[in-house]
């Protein structure tokens, strides 16, 4: 995580290319540091409830601590209007999760997920241009 901020650029205030260079910061530091994301992605997907139970809260805690970080300061004017910010924030950020979560599979490994790498890119290009056209001005 420290290096994750130490290479975020959180002086890019528009929230959606913030995701894409989150997006391709994670990429590359799952490449960098592959036995840690096999390890992550390997106890996401064991059955014991301690566990689980442990995974979750560390999954709140980080979308309670990180978020905050990770998207303070965006510039709202982008939004239209007519569009209250915060659902629309909501909305691409529950969007983003949710297609990572469908991703994931105890049977791949960070270089399963490396080989998709462009693949996951056009997906990720295609809900930006989507939330760009659904929201922005």
């Amino acid at each position: 995580m420290a290096e994750f901020y130490d290479l975020v650029n959180l002086d890019e205030r528009d929230i959606l290319e913030r995701l894409r260079q989150i997006t391709l910061l994670k990429m590359d530091l799952m490449q960098k540091h592959p036995m840690v994301f096999n390890f992550i992605a390997h106890v996401s997907f064991l059955d014991s409830a301690d566990i689980k139970s442990s995974i979750l809260e560390q999954r709140d805690k980080q979308t309670n601590d990180v978020y905050p970080k990770l998207f303070y300061d965006i510039d709202r004017t982008l939004f239209r209007e007519d569009i209250d910010v915060d659902t629309a924030i909501s909305v691409i950020l529950c969007t983003i999760e949710s297609y990572a979560q469908g991703e994931a599979n105890p049977d791949k490994s960070t270089a399963d997920y490396y080989g998709e790498y462009k693949r996951y890119l056009s997906d990720l290009e295609r809900y930006i241009q989507l939330f760009r056209t659904s929201f922005y001005r």
